[in-house]
This record gives structure tokens, C-alpha cells and sequence, in this order.
């Protein structure tokens, strides 16, 4: 990931993840526009070829006939008190221990 920005070309679009919350795009020479990245971070481009979208200090130009972008929304379910239970039960977690919840909002534990 360089400067925030993680990027991949794909058969019709490019794939990028970022730490950034915005980017500009430039289109057939005009001034560029400020758009919001997707609150998840992630999202696929799609671009004319007069098309530049700047993220992170990274450019990245259109290879398609349209511009598109498409926010790709991640979950990854949560974690079921049923399933804490049998959890903290395996690891014989006990009265006195302590439990943190990061509140990372992606369902992922830890447990002191």
C-alpha cells in the first residue's frame, strides 16, 4: 500500500482500497471535481480515457467507454453471543479476566 492507496487493475476496472476520505478527478481537461470515498474504503473505477482520478498522491487514468464508481461495502458478519460464549468457554476464560471490545465494528475479539 503506497500512500494509502492499494490498487489493482481488473479485466474491466480498477480496484482500489484506501486510508484517504476523498479524491479528485480530472476530466477532459476541466477543472478538477472533489468526491467523497465510500465510507467502507474500497470502491471499483471505471473511466473514459480523458479521465484521471488522484487519490493519496496516486493517479490513476480511465480504460473504459463510461465513469463509474462502484462503493464495495465489506462486512464481515459479527460475533454472535452464542458464538462469544463457546469462545471465552474453549479458552477457559474465567471471573476475573478481562475482555476488550475494540469496538472495530467487524466482529473481531480480543481477549486479555
Amino acid at each position: 500500500m503506497e500512500d494509502g492507496v492499494f490498487a489493482m487493475d481488473l479485466v474491466d476496472a480498477t480496484y482500489i482500497a484506501t486510508t484517504h476520505t476523498h479524491y479528485w478527478l480530472h476530466s477532459n481537461g476541466s477543472k478538477p471535481t472533489y468526491g467523497e470515498v465510500p465510507r467502507s474504503g474500497h470502491f471499483l473505477f471505471t473511466a473514459p480515457h480523458d479521465t484521471m482520478l488522484e487519490i493519496g498522491g496516486q493517479k490513476f487514468h480511465g480504460r473504459h467507454d463510461t465513469l463509474k464508481l462502484h462503493p464495495i461495502r465489506l462486512t464481515y458478519g459479527e460475533t454472535t453471543s452464542e458464538q462469544l460464549q463457546d469462545i471465552l468457554d474453549r479458552l477457559g476464560v474465567k471471573e476475573n479476566d478481562v475482555f476488550m471490545d475494540l469496538g472495530s465494528g467487524i466482529g473481531q475479539l480480543v481477549i486479555l
